[in-house]
């Protein structure tokens, strides 16, 4: 069989059995097995799938076509150009949450402080947190990271994540603030956000792969936001801000939340699609320099 044949069987396949994408998922697969690029396929399509990889290649076609995320079955995803290894214990990360990190770093990259602490809460595969540490460590900016989240699961997979990428980060397994101390000058989160309804709607190899604790955000979708809304100001600087990822229909219901708790500076951030994405909020309005933090070496408590 050759490689044209086996591409075009596989994308059969995987639209038979209703994926929604067969043509991108099946030559996903394909690449990863193949190690052939789109630009180098057609030299090679009539040439003879080697068979040793041939069955590789079909047994995760079998997989998709039962709906497994391919992600999941490749083991990896890339986000904001990194490699982040990935299972059934973590979300695997959307391109919609890379403008979480870019607002992140465009705070911290702007702050006068010489050295930036911040805390990624519900961080799951460490995406957001080791994209912010490793964009700060190549602007030359001093960081100091902590990362929590309530799976111990996802935090082992997020401390490969950090290796695999170079990024120094101490991580804590905490239910929401629960064992969380100190103070930072930057929190970020992507917590659960799903209602109770949007669930119900959710492509089904998500709701059966992806871990339903860091998607579903309880009825209206804002049980993790009230949290954080009561418990973040303990833990800011008075010049930090919050930096949250948001449903696409939150971008009033969020702000209100911070408002009612007293957060000052809130703003909405749309992303490419022109939909409220991330919202970021402080203590107070923001001066445009602050004086230098302590050392956050000195300020953790382990």
């Amino acid at each position: 069989m050759t490689f044209f044949e086996a591409l075009n069987q596989a994308k059969e396949k995987l639209k038979a059995a209703g994926n929604s994408e067969p043509a991108v998922d099946a030559y996903y697969l394909f690449e990863y097995v193949t190690g052939i690029s789109q630009s180098d396929y057609y030299l090679v399509c009539n040439e003879i799938f080697p068979e040793d990889k041939l069955g590789e290649f079909n047994i995760y076609i079998e997989k998709a076509a039962a709906g497994c995320p391919v992600d999941y079955i490749t083991g990896e995803r890339y986000f904001y150009g990194l490699r982040f290894a990935v299972n059934e214990n973590v979300l695997i990360p959307r391109q919609d949450t890379e403008h979480v990190v870019e607002k992140a770093v465009n705070y911290a990259a702007d702050n006068c402080k010489k050295e930036i602490r911040f805390l990624d809460m519900c961080t799951g595969s460490g995406c957001i947190a080791i994209a912010v540490a490793h964009t700060l460590k190549k602007l030359g900016k001093a960081y100091c990271a902590v990362a929590s989240d309530i799976s111990d699961k996802a935090i082992e997979v997020a401390k490969i994540n950090a290796a695999d990428n170079n990024t120094d980060i101490t991580f804590i397994q905490s239910d929401m603030f629960e064992n969380i101390t100190g103070q930072y000058d930057l929190i970020i989160s992507n917590p659960p956000y799903i209602t109770g309804n949007d669930m119900k709607t959710l492509d089904e190899k998500v709701i059966k792969h992806e871990p339903y604790g860091a998607l579903y955000g309880g009825e209206d979708g804002l049980d993790f936001y009230r949290i954080i809304a009561e418990d973040a100001k303990k833990h800011l600087y008075e010049d930090g801000i919050l930096v949250l990822e948001i449903g696409y229909d939150q971008g009033k219901t969020v702000p209100h939340l911070l408002a009612e708790k007293g957060y000052a500076d809130i703003k909405v951030h749309r992303d490419y699609a022109d939909k409220p994405r991330v919202v970021s909020a402080g203590i107070k309005q923001r001066p445009l320099c602050q004086k230098p933090a302590e050392s956050c070496l000195q300020a953790l408590p382990f």
